[in-house]
């Protein structure tokens, strides 16, 4: 009787498949290193979900910022046409891109604003060269000087002792009549807390 002829062995002399029986050999041998491994990639995944929480709010807390300065944004140019026609009763604003009480107070104007559309406001950014200029300042400053001094103490911004040369920001101008000359000049905004804006310019719009 015969012997039964062995199977011949499979001889893998493709260099690729070998490298890949040999990976797979070494895994089965030593099981721990997929624990391993199992246990950095669950590590690394959880020490990637903070910054990316982080950025991800990052970008829903800048979609929540103001944008009122930037909406209602006009030129010097703008206002001389106002001052020189029938508008009345707006708010003129000026700020500046380094004035951080410009930008602690936007969120808080624009929400008053929205309660009282008996004013219409506009701003205007005394860093754009395009919308005004230093010349145009001065100009400015010779109009709304007299005007804030004139008002009563409780009307004026205790943290500005004196208005300076210097054109300050923000100032908010309030044109109640037709003409050149507002009615009244404020400094700053209280933006410390909604109720502090609220009572700043509720104040200053004679708001009871």
């Amino acid at each position: 009787m015969k012997a039964k002829a062995e199977a011949p062995r499979k001889n893998h002399t493709n260099p690729v498949k070998r490298f890949f029986i040999s990976i797979w050999q070494w895994f089965k041998e030593t099981a721990w290193i997929q624990v391993l491994l199992i246990v950095g990639l669950i590590i690394g995944i959880v020490m990637s979900i903070t910054p990316l929480v982080g950025w991800i709010s990052g970008l829903v807390e800048k979609s929540k910022e103001s944008t009122f300065y930037k909406d209602n944004k006009i030129t010097y140019s703008n206002l001389q046409t106002k001052n020189e026609g029938s508008d009345e009763n707006y708010v003129v604003i000026f700020i500046s891109d380094t004035c951080p009480n410009c930008k602690g107070s936007q969120k808080y104007i624009e929400a008053w604003s929205k309660e009282h559309s008996e004013l219409k406001f506009y701003t205007i950014n005394t860093s754009d060269e395009d919308a005004i200029t230093d010349e145009d300042l001065i100009n400015l400053n010779t109009i709304y000087l007299p005007v804030y001094n004139n008002q009563d103490d409780d009307i004026k911004n205790s943290s500005f002792n004196e208005y300076p040369d210097e054109f300050q920001t923000p100032t908010i101008a309030w044109y109640k009549d037709a003409g050149a000359e507002p009615y009244r000049v404020f400094l700053g905004v209280d933006h410390g807390s909604k109720a502090d804006a609220y009572s700043a310019l509720n104040k200053y719009f004679e708001v009871e």
